[in-house]
């Protein structure tokens, strides 16, 4: 597991001759496959004792024949790496639709928010190989949800005629602005009458007791759209489940120094999204924005930006937290106000969730954030909501912002709020894997919190034998 450093920067100019540094690059390649973050398969191990006898003899020339062969971010060669050290059943479990909650990527978290009771640790990230060995597991999962889903979508489209597969954003807009057409209501319906006695019930984890009739509201169609997304499968996005890659941490501070890319430069955010994003499980980010100076969020933000523009299904929102405790606002309001304006326009033209996290108590010290820096923060996502064209109200991605005051659950039994405070830690049932590739569980689901107080509980089962 990769210890986190933020003074690591992307290479910048080097002094180097360009043939130096590229046998410095792949030498450092060679080093770098060594450390073995997951265990190796047999063509690994082969290769592995080649890189030994290249290294120990000395020669550029070995190093740079065998280097050709190791991993890059551009061709991770998983196939040099063993599959999860599960059993079928075991991979059912974890991996499963209804059941994989959480990929923690990273450990700790690097902003040092004073709300946060995260006892001081050190930040460790979840090797990119390990990533991609869960890509891989989740790739495979969706098999029997895509039959599923064909079996469902057959069924309603010999009812009414609509298929399934058709219906779109396009579709649903269209629906809105009609305020439903008949052959509309006739499928909602349709598929509430048909939804419980068909196998694709048992993948949609509805609330306990009978779900109400879907509401068809003409005077807010998108309620009614919202209803369907939670309770029923009306189409392959409302069949998503978000994925998770962060609990109690901030995955901008996720980076791997040992799988780089051709060029020698660290492995960041961007690079790891791409392996487990996908259009059935897009990947949910919550963030405090990248550290003041750290060059690796820019380069992982545009690359993220990228590649929601050519699949916008492979991410399912990006919440970006503000808070007057994080560590640079404690320093300076001004110039954390700044460093999140680029932050925000980093991600311009994505679905952003941008929560303000203050308690509205009325002192100095909160209206001075007000002021200097959530007014005018506000101030500047409407006027991006303008410049960039998604004023729209009904515009596939737009932004919103939202307030919320900060949780005094966690460790704080005598504010006399306790009871009535939300536990945000206490928010992801389900299936946790954790950076070292370990397994937990927490009580609860898509549908239902789990109670106060409740974490992951880590389980026996682990992805490979020995934590990396």
């Amino acid at each position: 597991m990769d210890r986190l450093n933020h003074s690591e920067q992307p290479d910048s100019e080097d002094q180097d001759k360009p043939k130096d540094k590229e046998q410095r690059i792949l030498t450092e390649r060679c080093q770098n496959f060594l450390r073995r973050t997951v265990p190796f398969s047999k063509a690994g191990e082969a290769i592995r004792a080649r890189v030994e006898n290249a290294i120990a003899d000395g020669s550029d020339d070995l190093i740079t024949e065998i280097a050709k062969e190791l991993p890059t971010v551009e061709n991770p060669r998983l196939d040099l790496f063993d599959d999860v050290h599960l059993t079928d059943h075991e991979k059912e479990v974890v991996f499963g639709y209804q059941n994989l909650s959480c990929v923690q990527i990273t450990k700790g978290c690097s902003h040092q928010c004073e709300m946060c009771d995260r006892v001081d640790q050190p930040l460790t990230s979840m090797p990119l190989v390990m990533i991609g060995k869960i890509g891989e597991e989740i790739e495979k999962s969706k098999i029997p949800v895509e039959k599923v889903w064909d079996d469902w979508s057959t069924h309603i489209e010999n009812i009414t005629g609509t298929n399934l597969n058709k219906i779109d954003l396009n579709w649903f807009k269209e629906q809105v602005d009609k305020g439903f057409t008949e052959d509309a209501i006739l499928l909602i319906r349709t598929i509430e009458k048909e939804f419980s006695g068909q196998e694709i019930s048992k993948y949609f984890d509805q609330p306990e007791g009978k779900v109400p009739p879907v509401p068809i509201d003409r005077n807010d169609p998108r309620r009614t759209f919202q209803f369907l997304r939670h309770y029923y499968p009306l189409s392959p996005y409302t069949f998503r489940r978000e994925l998770n890659i962060f609990n109690d941490s901030d995955p901008f501070d996720w980076r791997d120094t040992s799988l780089r890319h051709e060029n020698g430069q660290i492995a960041d955010l961007g690079d790891a999204f791409r392996m487990i994003a996908t259009p059935l499980r897009p990947v949910f980010i919550s963030t405090a924005g990248w550290q003041e100076g750290d060059q690796l969020g820019p380069i992982a933000a545009k690359k993220i930006v990228e590649l929601c523009n050519e699949q916008p299904y492979l991410l399912s929102d990006i919440r970006i937290s503000i808070s007057p405790s994080e560590g640079l606002a404690r320093k300076d309001l001004n110039q954390y106000r700044e460093h999140m304006k680029n932050v925000i326009l980093a991600f311009q033209g994505l679905p952003l969730n941008i929560v303000f996290r203050l308690d509205e108590d009325g002192s100095p010290e909160h209206r001075e954030f007000e002021e200097l820096v959530r007014a005018p923060l506000i101030k500047y996502v409407n006027e991006l909501k303008l410049t960039s064209g998604m004023d729209e109200q009904h515009q596939a991605y737009y932004y919103r912002v939202q307030t919320g005051s900060v949780s005094h659950w966690k460790e704080h039994d005598d504010n006399p709020k306790y009871e009535e405070d939300a536990d945000p830690g206490a928010c992801m049932g389900g299936v946790h894997i954790w950076p070292d590739g370990g397994v937990a569980i927490q009580k609860g689901s898509h549908h239902k919190r789990p109670d106060k107080g409740s974490r992951p509980q880590r389980t026996e089962l682990e992805l490979y034998p020995l934590a990396v």
